[in-house]
């Protein structure tokens, strides 16, 4: 049995295989990723940069709602009325507000709110805390400034939130939320290198994400572990990923 399923914190033990060593040999599809020393550049001022979000507060509270849908009862909304629309889109609005009222000061742009919320909801992530809100919209804010599109980023977060999901089968619910939210950076790292082309080097992943979890060579280990637990497989179904491309693109809201 792997060390993930035995016992999570092994996920993060060390170890002396190197994930940008060998990464590009273990893509099934045959293409390759280059990692761009370049990125790094302009990075080292990311904890000091100011959000441009006009969400921004100095709230710390954790958010109490579900991260759940309620159109799970009836999900095609072609079939419900323009009145049940605008009462979803109104929920979505409150719940936004809540999140950006707690969190706001966190986030790159308003858009990375709705994101975070819906990964929420894709990775099975039962409560939004303080925690996994300011790590996960750290992250993303992270992708933003590498000027990555935002399609390209909508696109990694919803590879990640299969790869989450996934792992938490695995591990159950050993796994306490400090992992869980730092398997959340590392399944991230993963889905872009997958998805971008000219990846951001795992060394500025660590600096500015996870400096004070764990050390560089542990977070390589664990992305090796996690990627092994994969099979070496990155994509997912066609139907699947465009599901989730649906739920976790923003669409336009009182934040904006």
């Amino acid at each position: 049995m792997s060390a993930i399923r035995m016992f999570p914190r092994n996920l993060f033990a060390d170890t002396n295989d190197v994930w940008e060593t060998h990464v590009h040999d273990h893509f099934l599809d045959g293409s390759t990723r280059n990692d761009s020393s370049g990125y790094v550049k302009g990075m080292e001022n990311f904890s000091e940069k100011q959000s441009p979000s006009h969400a921004s507060s100095e709230s710390t509270a954790d958010y109490d709602g579900s991260t759940q849908c309620d159109t799970t009862s009836n999900p095609d909304l072609d079939y419900i009325d323009e009145q049940q629309k605008a009462e979803e889109k109104e929920r979505i609005d409150t719940q936004l507000s809540c999140l950006a009222h707690s969190f706001g000061k966190y986030a790159h742009c308003s858009e990375d709110i709705y994101v975070m919320m819906r990964f929420a909801e894709l990775a099975n992530i039962p409560r939004i805390t303080k925690g996994y809100a300011k790590l996960v919209l750290r992250t993303l804010k992270l992708l933003h400034l590498c000027k990555y599109p935002a399609s390209d980023i909508w696109t990694v977060m919803a590879h990640s939130s299969v790869y989450v999901v996934d792992v938490c089968k695995a591990v159950g619910p050993a796994m306490n939320e400090e992992e869980r939210n730092s398997i959340i950076v590392a399944t991230i790292f993963l889905a872009h290198s997958y998805i971008i082309d000219e990846t951001c080097p795992l060394k500025v992943w660590h600096k500015h994400l996870l400096g004070s979890y764990c050390s560089l060579k542990i977070l390589n280990a664990a992305i090796l572990e996690l990627f092994k637990q994969r099979g070496y497989i990155l994509r997912l179904d066609d139907m699947d990923l465009a599901e989730r491309l649906a739920c976790i693109t923003p669409v336009t809201c009182s934040l904006n």
